[in-house]
C-alpha cells in the first residue's frame, strides 16, 4: 500500500510541476514543448541568421554555421521575393518575425485550458457589473 500511496503523490508532483510550466509557458499545458517551442526556437534562429548577416566572412570561416543558412533560407526567402529591399537594406526580415510571432502566440494559445464553469463564471461577472451600473 505505501508504494501506491507513493506513486500516487509522485504523479500529484509531476502534475503540479507541469501546471507551474504552464503557468510560465501556457503551450506546455497541453502541447508538452512542442509547437510553440519549436516556434520559439526557429524565431531565435532566424534571428541568428539576421545577426550572421552583418558579418558575412562568418559563414566562409565557420562552415558549422551552415545549417542555420540552410534551415532559415527558404523562410526569409519566401519573404525577399514578396517585401522589396529599401534603400539597400533587406527589410523583409521585419515581417518574418512578425509572421513567426504570431504563429508562436497561435501555438501557444492553442494550449490554454477552457475552464469547465466559464459560463457559471460569465454570469457572475454580469451580475457583477449591473450591480456596478445601478451604484
Amino acid at each position: 500500500m505505501p508504494r501506491l500511496a507513493m506513486g500516487v503523490r509522485q504523479r500529484e508532483r509531476a502534475e503540479s510541476m507541469r501546471l507551474q510550466l504552464a503557468t510560465v509557458d501556457p503551450s506546455a499545458a497541453y502541447t508538452g514543448l512542442g509547437l510553440a517551442t519549436a516556434v520559439g526556437i526557429y524565431q531565435k534562429v532566424v534571428l541568428g541568421r539576421f545577426v550572421l548577416s552583418w558579418f558575412p566572412q562568418l559563414y566562409d570561416t565557420f562552415p558549422f554555421l551552415a545549417p542555420v543558412y540552410t534551415v532559415t533560407e527558404p523562410y526569409l526567402r519566401f519573404f525577399r521575393s514578396k517585401i522589396p529591399g529599401i534603400a539597400g537594406f533587406d527589410v523583409s526580415s521585419i515581417a518574418a518575425f512578425f509572421v513567426l510571432d504570431i504563429a508562436g502566440n497561435a501555438a501557444a494559445s492553442l494550449g490554454c485550458e477552457i475552464p469547465a464553469d466559464l459560463e457559471e463564471r460569465l454570469q457572475r461577472l454580469e451580475v457583477a457589473k449591473r450591480q456596478q451600473a445601478c451604484m
